[in-house]
Formats: structure tokens, sequence, C-alpha cells
């Protein structure tokens, strides 16, 4: 007989996660004015991962629950989140609306 683990306490995140997309400018357009940008830049975001995250790398063990879209944008957020630092537990990824 084995001597049963001890419990590490650890926090289970219930909250958003999105992906943030960034676009860096030199000088901000005028009023009416379009904007070119060279390079989009995407990011994991909401405030439920982005919190997450933070305390995955404080050596919080940590667990995230939340919802994603099925789509590329949906993927990113998982692979973000398996990167190591988090258990991720989702309890469904949403479904597009019918009009």
């Amino acid at each position: 007989m084995t001597a049963a683990k001890p419990r590490v306490p650890g926090v289970l995140v219930v909250g958003d996660i999105n992906v943030d997309i960034l676009a860096r400018i030199e000088t901000f357009p005028a009023a009416g004015e379009d904007c070119l940008v060279p390079e989009l830049e995407l990011h994991c975001g909401g405030v439920g991962a982005n919190t997450a995250m933070a305390l995955a790398h404080w050596g919080v063990p940590v667990r995230l629950c939340g919802t994603t879209g099925r789509d590329s944008f949906g993927e990113l957020v998982v692979s973000c989140a398996a990167s190591g630092l988090m258990s991720l537990w989702f309890g469904k990824a949403s479904t597009p609306r019918r009009a």
C-alpha cells in the first residue's frame, strides 16, 4: 500500500478567454483617415486567461475554465493555455448563432 499524495492547493479561474489583435502604428490617423499597418499581432487575452497565466508564471497550480469559438482563434487560445503552464478545462466550445 502506498501513502496518499498530499493535495496541493490550487486555483480554478472561471473567466473569459479571448484573442487580442494588436496593430502597431507610427502616428495616429486624422479623423476619418484610414491607416494601413504592415502586420497584425495575435495574443491570448481575456481577464480569465490573463489571470490564469499570471498565476501559472508565479508557480501556482491553476486550471482555467471557459469557452472558445470553434475557429482558428479558439485553436490559438487552446494552444496558448496548453503550453504546459496550466490545466485547461472547457465546459464547451461555443456554437455559431443562426440568423
